[in-house]
């Protein structure tokens, strides 16, 4: 067997990475993203003994896409207020995160510093806003040129897209999530039971078959 050929089983193994123009590296330890669980993705992090750390981006109302108002209940014409983060572990990025919340909620977090609190936290502990409940679909996607250039990637690298709506106690949506996550740093993980089954698939085809 060849280096090369060496190499190229190391890397199907995903023990090193091979990085075109710098040479090969160890591969870093991936990042389990919990299905089950409705927690932030700083306690995510926390629970494997990593740190994460935030920065934010810009935060602002804006006007939504007209699926995210009707999921947000969001009166045609509204704003939500959006918050962007980048998320690292150690220098890496590994998550770039577009979050658009409620409108009232802007003045609620104003000068409050995101880079150092969990989103998740302050809502609950803060604002006494009980999380209960959330909607989320993971996708495989290829990553855009501005996603790309802030994960560290290539255009058109592979990466995972989360999207996921929040809901209070009394029903009321007050988050929607778009979380693109580095597909070489995060995995996906669940505990599912024969009874109680938590996690779906829906197979979407790109054209479909003609009826015979």
């Amino acid at each position: 067997m060849t280096v090369r050929q060496a190499l190229h089983l190391l890397e199907q193994e995903e023990l090193v990475v091979l990085r075109h123009g710098l040479g090969t590296f160890v591969a870093p330890k991936r990042i389990s993203y919990g299905m089950g669980n409705l927690r932030s993705l700083a306690q995510e992090v926390a629970a494997q003994g990593l740190e994460l750390k935030t920065r934010v981006l810009r935060r602002e109302l804006v006007q939504p896409h007209p699926h995210v108002a009707e999921l947000l209940r969001i009166e045609p014409g509204g704003p939500v207020y959006a918050v962007e983060r980048l998320r690292f572990v150690g220098r890496e990025p590994i998550v770039y995160q577009y979050s658009q919340l409620q409108p009232w909620l802007g003045d609620a977090l104003e000068g409050i510093d995101l880079s150092e609190i969990s989103l998740y936290d302050y809502l609950h502990d803060e604002l006494e806003i009980e999380i209960a409940r959330a909607q989320e679909w993971v996708h495989a996607v290829t990553l855009a040129a501005r996603e790309a250039t802030l994960l560290e990637e290539e255009p058109n690298a592979s990466a995972l897209l989360s999207e996921r709506l929040t809901f209070t106690a009394v029903g009321e949506p007050i988050m929607f999530d778009r979380a693109y996550m580095r597909s070489d740093r995060v995995s996906l993980a669940t505990e599912r039971f024969v009874a109680d089954v938590t996690v779906g698939y829906r197979l979407q085809l790109a054209e479909e078959a003609p009826l015979t």
